[in-house]
C-alpha cells in the first residue's frame, strides 16, 4: 500500500524572519520612545527631499571591532576552551553585543586581532583598521569594546537621520563630557574615540591617512594626535537619551 505524502500544513508560528522585522524600529519612523518613557523625535530633515536613509544599507554597513591583545584568558573572545558556564569579562560581553546587533539588522561584522605598533599605545590600531575598511564599505562603525547598544531594535540608519548624517558629514565622533580633564593641550574638549562613524569617500580617508601617521610626525610635526583631531571643525548635534554616547556627536570633516 503506497504512501500518500501531503503538503506540510502552513505553520501558524512567524518566521525567525518576521519576528526580528516586528521588533526592529522602522528607520522612516519619526520618533523613538525610551524604555525610560522619553520620546525621541528626529530633527528637521537638512536635506530638501527628507531625511536621508529610508531602508536598510545592510552589508553596505561595517561594525568593527578591533584589539591587538591575545585575549585567549578565562572569559576572553578568542579563548579555545571558552564553556557556557564561564563568566564572561566586560570586553568579550560588549563584542557580543556588537555582533548581534550587526546580525539583527544585517550589516556586516569584522573582530580584528591586528599586531601592535611600534612606539605607540596598542589602541592606535584602531585608526589603521578603519581606514583599510573604509573603500569597502559605505560606512564603517567603529566601536571599543567597553561600548555597547543598549537599545539594539533601533538601526544605525535611524541614528544617522537622528544625528543628521548627511554626504558632506563625513565623519564623526562624541564629545568628551565638559571636564578640565577632558581638554587637549589647548584648552578644547576632547573627542572620543571609543565610537566612530566613518563615511566612504577619498577625504575621509585623507584624514584618517594623516592620523594614523601622525606619531611619525610625516605632515604634522610637532602636533600631537589629540590636536591634530580637535583642531579640525564642525557642528554639533545632541544626542540626547541615547546613552551610548554620552554628549554631543561633532561632524570632524566635510566634504568640499
Amino acid at each position: 500500500m503506497g504512501v500518500r505524502m501531503s503538503r506540510p500544513s502552513k505553520s501558524p508560528f512567524p518566521s525567525i524572519a518576521h519576528c526580528l522585522d516586528v521588533f526592529r524600529h522602522p528607520i522612516t519612523e519619526p520618533n523613538l520612545t525610551l524604555t525610560s518613557g522619553e520620546i525621541l523625535l528626529l530633527p528637521y530633515p537638512s536635506l530638501p527631499d527628507g531625511h536621508r536613509f529610508k531602508k536598510s544599507l545592510g552589508k553596505r554597513i561595517l561594525i568593527l571591532d578591533v584589539d591587538t591583545r591575545p585575549l585567549n584568558n578565562s572569559g576572553e573572545i578568542l579563548n579555545s576552551t571558552w564553556s557556557p558556564d564561564e563568566n564572561n569579562v566586560w570586553a568579550t560581553a560588549g563584542r557580543l553585543n556588537h555582533y548581534l546587533f550587526a546580525q539583527l539588522h544585517s550589516y556586516d561584522y569584522k573582530f580584528m586581532q591586528m599586531a601592535t605598533f611600534s612606539g605607540v599605545h596598542g589602541t592606535w590600531s584602531k585608526v589603521s583598521a578603519v581606514r583599510e575598511h573604509l573603500s569597502l564599505y559605505d560606512f564603517v562603525v567603529f566601536m571599543d569594546a567597553d561600548t555597547i547598544f543598549p537599545h539594539p531594535h533601533v538601526p544605525l540608519e535611524w541614528l544617522f537621520n537622528y544625528w543628521d548624517i548627511v554626504p558632506g558629514n563625513l565623519i564623526a565622533m562624541a564629545l568628551d563630557p565638559e571636564d578640565p580633564n577632558n581638554n587637549d593641550l589647548r584648552g578644547r574638549t576632547l573627542l572620543k574615540t571609543g565610537f566612530i562613524i566613518a563615511q566612504k569617500s577619498s577625504r575621509a580617508q585623507e584624514l584618517f591617512t594623516a592620523w594614523e601617521s601622525c606619531p611619525q610626525e610625516v605632515k604634522y610635526r610637532g602636533n600631537t594626535p589629540v590636536a591634530l583631531i580637535s583642531a579640525t571643525t564642525g557642528r554639533t548635534s545632541n544626542l540626547g537619551a541615547l546613552d551610548f554616547i554620552e554628549s554631543n556627536l561633532v561632524y570632524l570633516l566635510v566634504a568640499g
